[in-house]
């Protein structure tokens, strides 16, 4: 019964920061206004195409490893049923409620903090979602990238490299943020209680960034 109460508050708690964030991100206006170009956007990446924005031709070489929103947008607009843009809201709000969702247990069952606590940390986390709003056009990998940002957090501070290496690997379908998967695990296993280097451990890190941003 405890569980089901925990996994309760977390996706009320999740679901409504993550209602906040979208509706923010969505209804600023110039985001509103293009939001038919971020997601002929998403098409156009998939197919190595330029793409426009306020009429004007883009083609940014790092947004081309960008791949994995893009591709749930694909698959779930391919079923039909309702309009791309609506698949799109969706799949925004999804990713947003993810990204609170797996903060709130990283918080709650590694670092043992308070639910109280943990709701406080998420409002952080929405706050600082808004902040980063400061661009006329959204960007659909913003969430996913707390999500890994996040399960790099988990796996290095449950010392799993296995575990690490493959969250590095599907971050590289998101985004090339994936290179700091093993500076998160220099950090926190790097080095002992004196603070004298683990050598191992830094030279794995080191491979999980090159790995993972020759991915990207």
């Amino acid at each position: 019964m405890k569980k089901i109460r925990i996994f309760t508050l977390a996706v009320a708690l999740s679901l409504s920061f993550a209602i906040f964030s979208c509706f923010v991100s969505n209804n600023l206006w110039s985001r509103f206004f293009h939001r038919q170009d971020v997601i002929d956007q998403q098409f156009a990446i998939l197919k190595g195409e330029s793409y426009l924005l306020n009429n004007e031709v883009y083609y940014w070489p790092t947004f081309q490893n960008r791949v994995l929103f893009a591709y749930g947008l694909k698959f779930l607009s391919g079923m039909g049923t309702l309009s791309v843009s609506k698949w799109y809201l969706l799949l925004r709000l999804f990713t947003a409620f993810l990204a609170f969702l797996v903060f709130f247990y990283a918080v709650v069952k590694v670092g043992g903090v308070k639910y109280k606590a943990a709701a406080m940390g998420m409002m952080l986390l929405a706050y600082e979602f808004v902040l980063s709003f400061n661009h006329g056009f959204e960007h659909p990998p913003d969430f996913l990238d707390a999500v890994f940002m996040t399960l790099f957090l988990w796996a290095s501070l449950k010392a799993r490299p296995m575990t690490l290496l493959i969250f590095a690997l599907l971050g590289s379908l998101n985004r090339e943020s994936c290179v700091f998967a093993g500076v998160v695990w220099i950090s926190v296993n790097g080095f002992n209680e004196a603070f004298r280097p683990k050598y191992p451990e830094i030279l794995y890190g080191a491979l999980i960034s090159i790995t993972s941003y020759s991915a990207a």
